[in-house]
């Protein structure tokens, strides 16, 4: 498509996208843990 980002772009966008969702879920975890006084 004329005017789309090059694809190695678009994986880079996705992996800090991915790795960014991980990392929040992991903290809202460990949250969660330390709430419930389990901790790690």
């Amino acid at each position: 498509m004329p005017g789309s980002p090059p694809r190695d772009t678009e994986d880079q966008i996705f992996e800090i996208t991915a790795a960014a969702a991980v990392g929040a879920a992991l903290r809202s975890f460990d949250a969660g843990r330390n709430a419930l006084g389990l901790e790690a």
